[in-house]
């Protein structure tokens, strides 16, 4: 009986045995990736490229890496075609009142307000009201039109106006204003050399409200703004009450210090514009995308003068269009390509954080990637 009964305890052990031997091989079996069915194989496969960061990924970190190591302060929008590659914001918007920069941010754009006005200027042009290529004295009688200059001079930084006056001058109304910049000599013969000065387009804005027989800041309300979507944009020497600007600073040592106040009559027509990193792209779109004006007025803009790669607003480059405000207190950038879709904008409420060779390499490293995709 005590036999039967070990017998059947050591086939039992046996059996157990022998299936935890068939089981470990059956396991291995399966574990071994060279035995492993396709199906298993590309799901292992996928699900590591899964883990691995894309290049719009890696794009993104290169850039956000690239503005952290250089302490920008301010807001950045990249995007490629519909690809938004880099939308944020480093640092203070009001350092004072501890508000931290977002996307949203409203910067003053300097000397790209100069865009808004060019266009309009097409505009009045397409509707038959203007022509570019008559004396400015057609427009406003009290130009010395033996100057010879023309709206295009004025358009293409080709008049010959000096970048700094002489003479007091009165900035009571933009009349007194326009005529005092009239009385200025001329630094070349108009067309025969290039000379960027605000002057020309405070001449073209003063143009803008006599012709349209309205303030500058309601007809590019109206006219850009409200066509191309710009909520968040405007224009003028006031602004409503309850718009939030960033406020200005300069970078002196480790610290940031409030800027020099602007005085905003010294900015009409050439400066005056606060938008954000959103709307600025929309406005681009908006004007390659000839809802603003046609693709004739288009070609204008950016056909350059003989003696700079400048159009109408915009300097042109074989490979994409850029222009750049300076104030006292903001430093702004705006660079796309229009036949790849790729649009690179920076604004930073310091003014000296950044230059051209700033601009320059970020803008590289974008289109860089980009030729890798």
């Amino acid at each position: 009986m005590l036999k039967t009964y070990f017998n059947h305890r050591l086939i039992i052990l046996l059996q157990f045995f022998i299936s935890l031997y068939i089981f470990t091989n059956i396991f291995h079996l399966f574990l071994d990736t060279k035995k492993v069915s396709p199906y298993f194989k590309d799901t292992i496969q996928i699900k590591k490229k899964a883990n691995q960061p894309s290049k719009y990924e890696v794009l993104t970190q290169r850039l956000d890496q690239y503005l952290k190591d250089n302490a920008f302060n301010g807001s950045v929008l990249v995007t490629i075609k519909d690809h938004v590659i880099l939308r944020k914001a480093y640092g203070y918007a009001n350092i004072q009142d501890n508000v931290l920069a977002t996307p949203k941010t409203k910067y003053r754009i300097g000397s790209i307000t100069k865009t808004v006005v060019a266009v309009s200027i097409m505009q009045l042009q397409e509707q038959g009201r203007l022509d570019i290529d008559e004396n400015v004295n057609k427009y406003v009688s009290t130009f010395p039109a033996e100057k010879q200059i023309t709206l295009r001079h004025l358009l293409t930084h080709t008049s010959g106006l000096p970048e700094q006056g002489q003479g007091n001058v009165d900035t009571t109304s933009h009349l007194k204003l326009i005529n005092w910049i009239g009385s200025q000599k001329l630094e070349f013969p108009p067309g025969t050399g290039w000379r960027y000065t605000d002057y020309n387009y405070m001449v073209l804005g003063y143009i803008v409200e006599k012709i349209s027989k309205r303030p500058l800041s309601e007809y590019i309300n109206e006219h850009i703004f409200n066509p191309a979507d710009m909520k968040e944009s405007g224009i003028g020497e006031k602004m409503p009450e309850d718009i939030f600007l960033a406020e200005g600073y300069r970078k002196e040592k480790d610290s940031l210090v409030p800027a020099q106040r602007l005085q905003m009559k010294w900015l009409y027509g050439c400066g005056d514009m606060y938008t954000t990193v959103d709307d600025m792209k929309k406005l681009d779109e908006a004007i390659m995308a000839e809802k603003l004006i046609s693709k004739k007025g288009l070609s204008e803009i950016f056909t350059v003068s003989q003696v700079k790669k400048y159009g109408f607003g915009f300097y042109v480059h074989p490979d994409y269009y850029h222009n750049h405000g300076v104030l006292s207190g903001w430093n702004t950038y705006n660079n796309f390509n229009w036949d790849k879709r790729i649009f690179v904008i920076l604004f930073s409420n310091v003014k000296n954080s950044m230059d051209d060779e700033f601009n320059q390499k970020f803008r590289s490293m974008v289109m860089k990637i980009h030729n890798e995709i």
